[in-house]
């Protein structure tokens, strides 16, 4: 599956789920698709810890607040949930960052 597809579902998901404040809806489909225009050609799939680590420094590189950082790793980090629950994925790339990690990246 394509990372347009998983996009797909995901936002499918999000929709359905009415616990997503519309804000919070548009926020993480933001970051998740700055993530994959990040992956370019490499897929969601096969994302590992290093990848979410080069997309952070990425995000320092572009002058991107730190705020804006944290919000989109964990937005990231709830699309691998869905992922993982969904059975599309063995594990979360994403889930061992947090605050402090992301910090410890960001100069």
């Amino acid at each position: 599956m394509n990372n347009s597809e998983l996009l797909n579902r995901y936002i499918e998901q999000m929709n359905a789920d009415p616990s997503f404040a519309k804000s919070t809806k548009a926020s993480y489909l933001s970051d998740v698709r700055y993530y994959i225009r990040f992956l370019g050609p490499q897929g969601v799939l096969s994302a590992t810890p290093d990848t979410i680590t080069q997309l952070i420094r990425h995000m320092v590189s572009d002058g991107r607040s730190s705020s804006g950082i944290h919000r989109t790793v964990v937005s990231v980090r709830n699309f691998y949930k869905y992922l993982l629950v969904q059975g599309f994925v063995s594990a979360n790339p994403a889930k061992d960052f947090t605050v402090q990690k992301i910090n410890q990246l960001i100069p």
